[in-house]
């Protein structure tokens, strides 16, 4: 193990920052926030340093499909941006998908202000402009995708312990399809916008049907055409 590449960061308010930890005879360097598989994480959980980032360079990149395109069309420009910036706002964001109305409106704002500079949409509004488009928010998009996410963890399509993010609900009286999930409860803010606890809503409220639920495809292409409460 590389002591130059390892990090200590302690989690929580109640962390003890006097504890030293070493590597042989090297002493592991403490941080606040470090970056791992690309996600920057801080001490508190909290993302808004990671969407920061990331809008920054997606706002860069945006401005050079706008400057270097001859091509002015529409459709092109639009081809262009889900090719080379919406990844960048969409990568692993089951795991920091924002909840604070600063940090939904910073990443959406990469996609607002690059469909206002498309020829003859600058006097409509953002949504009459992803009608015209035929794109979605990145928002309704970060959601879809923790449905995807979640309908993959539940049915075994991935290797992950669903057993331990989620619980079906008991209560068989209540209306909607038959997965529903049983809604945790939760203290701090982290906790309550983390993953398994935040998509339960959501997945609870879909107007699905059982057959919607026989395959991946099948409950993919509901979602696509179905008004998912954003």
């Amino acid at each position: 193990i590389s002591h130059k590449k390892c990090y200590v960061m302690a989690l929580g308010r109640s962390s003890n920052d006097s504890v030293c930890f070493r590597i042989g005879d090297n002493t592991i360097q403490p941080v606040n926030s470090v970056k791992d598989l690309g996600i920057n994480i801080n001490s508190s959980l909290d993302f808004s340093s990671h969407v920061n980032l990331i809008v920054a360079k997606a706002h860069a990149r945006a401005n050079l499909i706008h400057k270097c395109f001859l091509s002015k069309d529409p459709d092109t420009l639009v081809k262009a941006f889900v090719t080379y910036v919406r990844p960048i706002l969409e990568y692993a964001t089951i795991t920091w998908s924002p909840y604070h109305i600063k940090d939904i409106n910073n990443v959406e704002s990469v996609q607002r202000r690059f469909t206002k500079r498309i020829a003859g949409l600058r006097d409509l509004t953002y949504a009459d402009r992803l009608n015209v488009l035929n794109i979605d928010s990145l928002e309704v998009r970060r959601l879809r995708f923790d449905l995807l996410y979640t309908y993959k963890t539940l049915f075994s399509l991935i290797q992950v312990d669903w057993t331990s993010m989620f619980k079906f609900n008991s209560v068989s009286f209540t209306r909607g399809h038959c997965y529903k999930l049983y809604a945790k409860t939760s203290r701090v803010n982290v906790r309550h916008n983390f993953f398994c606890n935040r998509v339960v809503s959501a997945w609870n409220s879909l107007p699905a049907e059982t057959e919607h639920f026989n395959s991946y495809n099948s409950f993919k292409s509901f979602l696509l055409h179905v008004d998912i409460g954003i």
